[in-house]
């Protein structure tokens, strides 16, 4: 608004003042009203100010319609970086209504005084300071140079400012600052006025009681200290020490003064251009709220900001008509405008004066008219009020309009109004929400592709936009860059974006490029990412030094707040990775504050929120609050990495190699992973080589280079290596690894296929062992890495489709079998091996398909045995054709003879069978270790053959051998023979109970203790049983067909069908494997 009221500030030594029209200072002796105070003799100061203040005495008249301020001031420059500051005497006035005498300005040295004024002119000069906050005053500047200052020197300066303000009808209010800031020597406040002006008092922490009579106050103090102000207390405890004067009897004789000056105003002529105007908003819509808002948005978008304060202009609004035509004014004549348009168009209305600054309190306060520099409309429309800014932008429909936080506003009304509450409501949406999305799936090492977006809404996005609108063109897209690298350091843009909704109001900034995502070291091989905008809390510290009103509230940041959201791809289908931190969902501090982190699969979303709920936090309960404010503040949420589990990523590894070698054997190690990864045996071998000749003896440097001369091919120097690092260290990481590779390699039967070569046999073996963890990303990526090396070798695919049938995508499985028909049609080996995946998925008709292709080639005993497997178990003759087609291959082939004495045991000749297994025995080299094994299966046959004694002998020989060797597989294998052959059943289960103690998270041991209690008719624990066996392998058929039998001897028929038929689906077979044990539902 600009009200009349100059700020005294320093500027050199600056001093804004108000006289008679004038239009240069006047130089003259106090008026006799006056009685100035002498300055205290200057002391040592006793602080490490440069300036220090001596004397503030200010005194003030009231008289007719002129407020006379009498101001003397004595500054002694202490030490050098204040000759600077204190160098010129300036003084600032308005020439219309203002006069300004200067009495005295002079340099005391010791007991030597220096006229300053005495031989010197001041200079005038027009000086606009405010032109770029679009404000035009007509302030006059004079100046005076302050020469030969010295350290040491005092300045004593005084002068009177004179206001007279005509429209404000005689009345006067006043504020005056009773040494709130800095060290003063002296300090002197006093006010007079006559008897008829009824002036009140207010004051506030003085530093000493004022003289009060009827027609006036006084007080002297010193020295005065700085008040200590309640830090971070909303704006009406830092008013400081303060005497407020004011013969207003109420607000509403404010309000009744200026209503006539808005009302005149806002009148138009009959032929004024606004008619035109408000005809085409009538004519766009019969809404009133709609109607206001297109008025709102015509006085925004066509009329510049310019504050006048010529003439009177400081106080009385322009006509609407002279601003419509003009383009541009202040708020004041802003608001009569839309006030003009509003009577148009029906709607009533009218100005209300707010501060920006001083609102808060208001209330308290005496009836004022210095505290209001700004005016906008109160509008009514069905019932509701509408608070319309006029020197705003961006606004034009009416219910996006908050109310605004001025805190109070006085409508003007020609009777005079009251004081109104802006009351302010808690938000529901942020102002602000930035979105970032990190594509790290191609691995934590390489560059993230990176998308972050902007929005600001409401305010927010009209001050943006705001703000980028005043960027050139040619500047902008830098600008963003810059906004971009500020938020993310860690983001290199590509492309900025920035869009504006004038409609919605809102901006939206966007950014497309690459990040380096900071992957920390968290300790035993792990890493950690913290996400952005992920903390919450701060580290408050609500602790106040004694002064007044230290137990006032605090302000919060209401009722704006931001909503941050990341979402990060994680690689390898997030196996590995794991959120590290809590959620928070709760109201603390009287702020809202909400953090949700989740991950799902490989996508990791990040919500942070802190909405407050009210403008103020009281005291106790801030006090009360700030231990969990701070411990929210220190906990920390970040992406977990396990080191073990991360399989680092082709891009990982590039990255990696693309960086310099740490040339440690850690850096050596590193790089030589990645190779592996990137299935690089030329580049793997040279780095190898330069890894062992930096350190020549370390077993681990061999160890790497025997494994990449084994990839190489290089047979003799690999095995050699792999051997000189077993002699230096027998227990070196994957120092058997090689030597294991060449063994196996010695015992290949080349019609099982082609030889594997080094490479694809340890990305085979790095599957199985992924396999084995459960983490199917990693073990289908190494077994697809592998066939890409080697596509002939069929127990790759065999590898490849146990991982997918273990996650019950049967159909992919089937996809692996049928591109192993199709990569090799002519290889026996590997369609012998298509038709073991096709039987293991129950599609018996295409295994023996494959099966017989495999034979068409060239019989094989791998493809006979396997067809045995695939082939109904009624199917007694076919199984044994292919069995005694297989011997008649081999006749020692020691699993086509298992085959025959499981068939014999089938068919009850239980005399051939164990005459079968003595033949397998007697095959066994003289110098074997005993085949417990072979034991049990020939203790079985007995049992089965009625010969208890002979079964309980064999069985006795394996109990005996696996309690001195603790060997839990030998007693589960003991357990569940018994089992099948309903076989000294007590011993059997205490047989499962010892396998059980010693394998307590084995699905196969839990699975023979559920089928012995089975065998037993405990029902009941075998259902306990099998249930902890499924809850290890949720797939296994055997433990879901026992237990569907428990339940349907318990009675329970949902359950057990249901575990039956989920049985029969995963393999039909399972009804038959059972009914040959005598087992039926």
């Amino acid at each position: 608004m600009g009200w009349r009221f100059l700020a005294v500030v320093a500027s050199g030594l600056l001093f804004h003042g108000i006289a008679n029209a004038a239009d240069k200072p006047e130089l003259g002796a106090p008026a006799p009203w006056i009685k100035p105070l002498n300055p205290p003799v200057a002391s040592v100061p006793q602080d490490s100010a440069a300036l220090h203040v001596l004397l503030k005495d200010v005194q003030v008249s009231f008289q007719g319609d002129t407020t006379r301020t009498f101001t003397s001031a004595a500054l002694q420059v202490a030490k050098p970086e204040a000759l600077t500051a204190l160098g010129t005497f300036a003084v600032a006035w308005k020439p219309d209504t203002d006069r300004v005498i200067v009495h005295w300005l002079r340099i005391r040295r010791g007991d030597k005084v220096i006229d300053v004024l005495g031989p010197q002119q001041f200079t005038v000069l027009r000086r606009e300071q405010n032109l770029e906050f679009a404000a035009l005053n007509g302030i006059l500047t004079a100046t005076m140079p302050i020469t030969g200052l010295q350290v040491g020197d005092i300045i004593e300066s005084a002068w009177t400012i004179e206001r007279t303000e005509p429209l404000l009808k005689g009345h006067h209010d006043l504020a005056l600052d009773a040494g709130t800031g800095g060290n003063v020597a002296q300090l002197g406040l006093s006010a007079q006025w006559s008897a008829d002006d009824h002036v009140v008092i207010h004051s506030q922490n003085l530093p000493v009681n004022p003289t009060v009579t009827p027609t006036g106050i006084a007080l002297t103090a010193g020295p005065v200290e700085p008040l200590v102000m309640p830090q971070g207390a909303p704006p009406r405890y830092q008013m400081g020490r303060l005497i407020e004067l004011s013969d207003y009897p109420d607000w509403a004789t404010v309000s009744a003064i200026f209503a006539p000056l808005f009302a005149t105003a806002r009148q138009i002529k009959p032929d004024s251009p606004l008619h035109a105007e408000i005809a085409r908003i009538k004519a766009a819509t019969s809404d009133p709220a709609q109607r206001a808002g297109l008025a709102l948005k015509l006085v925004e978008d066509n009329v510049r900001y310019l504050y006048i304060g010529l003439n009177d202009g400081n106080l009385r609004p322009a006509q609407a008509d002279e601003t419509w035509q003009r383009r541009f004014g202040d708020c004041k004549a802003k608001t009569v405008l839309l006030l003009a348009l509003l009577d148009g168009l029906g709607i009533p209305g009218e100005g209300a004066l707010v501060s920006t600054r001083l609102g808060d309190g208001l209330d308290k306060r005496l009836p004022n008219v210095s505290q209001f520099d700004h005016v906008i409309v109160r509008a009514t429309i069905a019932g509701k009020v509408y608070w319309l800014d006029g020197t705003r932008l961006g606004d034009s429909h009416l219910a996006e309009l908050t109310v605004p936080d001025f805190h109070w506003a006085l409508p003007l009304k020609p009777a005079g109004g009251a004081l109104e509450a802006l009351v302010v409501a808690p938000k529901t949406v942020p102002s602000s929400v930035h979105n970032l999305q990190l594509d790290a799936s191609k691995g934590i090492m390489a560059p993230a592709i990176a998308h972050a977006d902007a929005t600001f809404t409401g305010d927010a996005g009209i001050a943006m936009h705001a703000v980028i609108a005043a960027v050139s063109k040619g500047a902008l897209d830098q600008q963003l860059r810059n906004y971009w690298t500020t938020k993310y350091d860690f983001v290199t843009p590509n492309k900025v974006t920035e869009v504006w909704d004038s409609d919605t109001r809102t901006e939206r900034l966007a950014m497309d490029g690459t990040a380096h995502m900071a992957w920390n070291d968290a300790g035993n091989g792990d890493r950690r990412y913290e996400l952005d905008g992920v903390a919450v809390g701060w580290h408050s510290d609500f602790r106040r030094q004694t002064g007044p009103d230290s137990d006032a509230p605090f302000s919060l940041n209401f009722p704006d707040y931001a909503e941050y959201r990341e979402t990060v791809l994680l690689p390898n289908d997030g196996k590995g990775f794991s959120i590290s931190g809590p959620n928070v969902d709760r109201e603390l501090a009287r702020i809202a504050i909400y953090r949700h982190i989740e991950i799902a699969g490989n996508r990791v979303t990040m919500v942070t929120r802190q909405r407050p709920l009210a403008a103020e936090l009281p005291y106790a309960e801030a006090l009360a609050a700030n231990d969990d404010l701070r411990a929210l503040a220190d906990g920390t949420v970040d992406i977990m990495v396990d080191g073990k589990r991360y399989a680092v990523t082709d891009d990982d590894a590039r990255t990696l190699l693309a960086t310099p070698i740490d040339k440690t054997e850690n850096g050596y190690r590193a790089h030589l992973q990645a190779y592996v990864t990137l299935n690089d045996a030329k580049g793997g071998l040279a780095e190898a080589q330069r890894y062992a000749a930096a350190f020549p003896r370390s077993a681990e440097a061999l160890v790497n280079r025997a494994m990449f001369e084994a990839a190489s091919g290089m047979g003799a120097q690999a095995q050699a290596d792999a051997a000189a690092a077993l002699a230096l260290a027998p227990e070196v990481p994957n120092g058997k690894l090689v030597t294991e590779y060449y063994l196996g390699q010695a015992k290949h039967d080349p019609r099982d296929g082609p030889q594997i070569n080094f490479m694809p046999w340890l990305k085979w073996g790095m599957a199985e062992q992924c396999r084995r963890q459960r983490d199917y990303v990693c073990a289908q990526r190494n077994d697809e890495a592998a066939i890409a090396l080697q596509p002939n070798v069929g127990m790759i695919y065999v590898s490849l489709a146990n991982v997918y049938q273990s996650q019950g995508r049967k159909a992919d499985a089937v996809a692996v079998a049928d591109r192993m028909m199709a990569v090799m049609p002519r290889q026996p080996y590997m369609l012998a091996m298509a038709g073991v995946v096709y039987c293991s998925l129950d599609l018996r008709a295409k295994g023996t398909v494959a099966f017989g292709a495999s034979l068409a080639v060239e019989p094989t005993v791998i493809a006979y045995l396997n067809r045995v497997r695939c082939l109904p178990h009624s199917d007694m003759a076919g199984r044994k054709q292919d069995i005694d087609a297989a011997l008649k291959l081999d006749s020692k082939n020691i699993n086509a003879l298992r085959m025959l004495a499981d068939w014999q045991g089938e068919k009850n000749d239980y005399e051939a069978q164990i005459a079968t297994l003595q033949a397998i025995s007697a095959l066994a080299p003289a110098d074997a270790e005993p085949n417990m094994q072979q034991a049990i299966a020939i203790g079985g046959a007995y049992a089965r053959a009625g010969k208890p004694d002979k079964a309980r002998e064999s069985f006795a020989e394996v109990r005996g051998y696996a309690t001195a060797m603790k060997n839990g597989g030998y007693f589960n294998s003991l357990c569940y023979s018994a089992a099948t052959a309903n076989f000294d059943l007590t011993t059997a289960l205490a047989d499962c109970n010892r396998a059980v103690a010693l394998l307590p998270k084995s699905a196969a041991v839990l699975d023979s203790l559920g089928f012995v209690q089975l065998r037993l008719g405990h029902n009941a624990e075998a259902i306990a049983a099998y249930d902890q066996a499924l809850g290890l392998a949720p797939r296994e058929i055997h433990s879901l067909y026992g237990r569907g039998i428990a339940y349907l001897r318990q009675g329970d028929k949902a359950r057990g069908q249901a575990d039956l038929a989920a049985a029969a689906k995963l393999d039909a077979g399972v009804v038959e494997t059972f009914k040959a044990m005598g087992i039926t539902p």
